[in-house]
């Protein structure tokens, strides 16, 4: 293990929360659960100590709370050199290994007698993480209190079994109705919380606009088939049909042979200089690519909050999305949020022409900046910790939920 971030040593009196972690391998933040993670430990309140179990690199190393203490658990690198070659082999071997070593680590806690109140998993869809929790609930004698962000990203014989699986907790977050909902409709029956996703969009309004724009388009998210980049570069295509000189920014990860994938279709649709794949980028660079566009491209497919059309619509762009049911407990009043139906490559490249037509995009660079100010981390981060604290076993009583069950 390595250990790092040592908080004070543990107050008399304080509650105590164990978070358990697994994310692919980068210390960038690349997925909006991460960072739904990250903005609530960094609000962890006074009275309450985190011990955060994750893997290295630890996304959580910039936190800024002290009452928050990082231990990092390593993969071997051999393992982790298989990813380029053997990607979907690698992980599943990796997602062994980090449950192995979480398991370990709280048998070790077990042992020490080390007390903690709660056990809390903030991305109940990493397996890993899950299974090491449920592990936990029962060697630290603690209730186990997680939140699930996205079932869909499994394909559907896999979502029942993990469903399941949360049954296994005390309690359940949820980040949407609708995710409550389909957790319910694959056997989920312990009690459910309703929190939902926070934005910094003062911070993301921070830096200084660009004098021009370079991009027509921006795409942020995981580079895979259920947030839709495959549609992406179809629509583009004919996007680059009528504006030939349109260019489209991609930025998030890709696995080796969606990669592979990606650049054989750009290849083959003769788009190599109309789209940019910028990979993984921090969250600076990341704003600034947005506010170099001008429109938001988002066809994802399986969004349970949607944050990244949250952010863009902070940069003051317009947003072209597919009809999620999600996005009507969000975003769907926005006026600069165009929905298309699901699969309409066709569609939602006609909406980005409208858009981009006599540059009428430029009518929305102030509908979404006050539209996304009502979305707040302090207020989800406090019922948050509202919600794991209702679940703590304080002074031998019964775990309870803190609020009405959602759904």
């Amino acid at each position: 293990m390595t250990r790092r971030r040592q908080a004070p040593a543990e107050g008399e009196g304080n509650e105590r929360v164990l978070a358990l972690l697994w994310h692919a391998p980068q210390k960038v933040i690349t997925a909006g659960g991460f960072r739904r993670t990250f903005e609530i430990l960094d609000r962890t309140p006074a009275g309450v100590e985190v011990l955060a179990l994750d893997d290295e690199p630890s996304f959580l190393l910039d936190l800024s709370n002290e009452n928050v203490r990082v231990v990092e658990y390593m993969i071997p690198r051999p393992v982790r050199a298989l990813e380029a070659r053997f990607f979907w082999y690698e992980r599943a071997l990796e997602w062994v290994i980090a449950t192995i070593v979480m398991f370990w680590e709280c048998a070790r806690i077990g042992f020490a007698r080390e007390r903690f109140d709660v056990v809390f998993v903030p991305s109940s869809e990493q397996v890993p993480a899950l299974l090491a929790g449920i592990f936990a609930k029962y060697a630290l004698h603690a209730p186990l209190v997680v939140c699930n962000l996205n079932i869909d990203i499994f394909p559907r014989p896999v979502r029942k079994p993990l469903a399941l699986l949360h049954n296994f907790a005390d309690g359940v977050i949820v980040i949407s109705k609708h995710l409550a909902d389909e957790l319910q409709s694959y056997g989920l029956r312990v009690p459910v919380q309703l929190n939902g996703v926070g934005l910094d969009a003062g911070a993301i309004r921070a830096g200084a606009d660009p004098e021009e724009k370079s991009y027509e388009g921006v795409f942020v998210g995981r580079h895979d088939t259920e947030k839709g980049v495959f549609d992406l570069i179809a629509i583009w295509s004919e996007v680059v049909k009528a504006y030939p000189e349109a260019r489209l920014a991609m930025v998030g990860s890709s696995n080796p042979t969606n990669r592979a994938k990606l650049d054989a279709l750009i290849a083959k649709l003769g788009l190599a200089e109309r789209i940019e794949l910028l990979g993984t980028v921090g969250d600076e660079e990341k704003y600034e690519t947005i506010k170099r566009s001008k429109i938001c491209v988002f066809p994802s497919y399986v969004e349970e909050w949607g944050i990244v059309p949250q952010e863009c619509l902070a940069c003051g762009l317009p947003v072209v999305a597919y009809d999620l049911p999600v996005y009507r407990e969000n975003i769907e009043p926005c006026e600069a949020v165009f929905r298309e139906d699901i699969g309409d490559v066709n569609g939602m490249a006609r909406a980005i022409c409208r858009l981009l037509a006599d540059d009428t995009y430029l009518q929305y660079a102030r509908v979404g900046p006050d539209f996304v100010s009502r979305f707040d981390w302090e207020a989800v981060a406090s019922r948050e910790f509202e919600i794991i604290r209702g679940w703590m076993d304080v002074g031998g009583r019964t775990a309870r939920p803190s609020r009405q069950e959602a759904g």
